[in-house]
């Protein structure tokens, strides 16, 4: 029977690569470029994909320690050239750009404006303050002026205020009002965990972006339920395990046929034959 005209082509997906295929892949970009490779850098080669990299290595630091690569983290990117790329993607654009829209052209994360001011709908307000404290307002003056533009009030159907007090148009810049930093610790936790409760809010705040999302969470064990993108559009359900320490497992005596991930803080069981993430490797700045 032939095929009907009308169909579609299959979709192409990234297969999971292996261990050794995620290296080698990594070492041939750090070749090609002369340096470390971004993470950006190496899934635009469209070769590896974020969520096969969190399933072979769990974080990018991981993979480039078993590549002996310094991971990048280790320098820093100062904010004026976290602007610059701020502003070449928000004029391409043309308008204050969302994080998707910022991440689809920019050179580096948004993390790091973030992390600067506290959140991403405080960067607009945080960059032209830092505009006009270092003298930037005629080298970046279309930047600026877009700044300028995207801070005045404009409120939707007159600007009327909803039942909650605020109008429409949400927080309101005030000019010539101090500005303030952002807290020097932006992660949801101020301070590193000490005990599994810690574990367990950290990995909520968190979990969105390393592509989970929670079914539930209970007293007894496994300790929660999630989905996870396996493969780009198809999904698998894991059972999760919370523990300060991954050696903490065995203490409590847990079956390993209970769960299929450990999530913790400090990972010190290294023969564990469950898949473990362990937090504190998102926060290399603390090691």
């Amino acid at each position: 029977m032939s095929k009907s005209l009308t169909s579609k082509p299959a979709r192409k997906t990234l297969r999971t690569l292996t261990k050794e295929e995620v290296i080698e892949a990594i070492k041939k970009l750090a070749q090609k470029l002369g340096r470390v490779p971004l993470l950006r850098e190496l899934l635009n080669t469209r070769k590896v994909s974020l969520k096969g990299l969190h399933r072979t290595f769990v974080t990018y630091r991981n993979a480039l320690l078993a590549c002996s690569l310094e991971p990048p983290g280790r320098y820093k990117i100062t904010l004026k050239e976290l602007f610059q790329d701020w502003a070449q993607v928000a004029l391409k654009v043309g308008k204050i750009p969302t994080i998707a829209e910022f991440e689809a052209h920019a050179r580096y994360s948004h993390q790091g404006l973030v992390k600067h001011f506290g959140g991403w709908r405080q960067v607009p307000a945080g960059l032209l303050q830092f505009s006009r404290e270092n003298g930037l307002e005629r080298e970046m003056r279309d930047a600026v002026e877009l700044l300028k533009l995207s801070l005045q009030p404009q409120p939707r159907n007159g600007g009327a205020e909803t039942k909650t007090g605020f109008r429409a148009y949400g927080p309101r810049f005030r000019e010539g009002e101090a500005i303030y930093g952002a807290p020097l610790f932006p992660a949801p936790l101020a301070m590193a965990p000490t005990n599994e409760m810690g574990v367990l809010f950290l990995f909520a705040a968190e979990a969105r972006n390393l592509g989970f999302r929670m079914l539930r969470v209970q007293a007894g064990f496994p300790d929660g339920e999630a989905f996870r993108e396996v493969q780009p559009g198809r999904w698998q359900r894991v059972r999760i395990e919370f523990e300060y320490e991954s050696r903490n497992f065995l203490a409590h005596m847990h079956p390993i046929s209970g769960c299929e991930m450990i999530v913790c803080w400090k990972h010190n069981w290294p023969e564990c034959p469950l898949e473990v993430l362990e937090l504190s490797a998102l926060f290399p700045e603390l090691g």
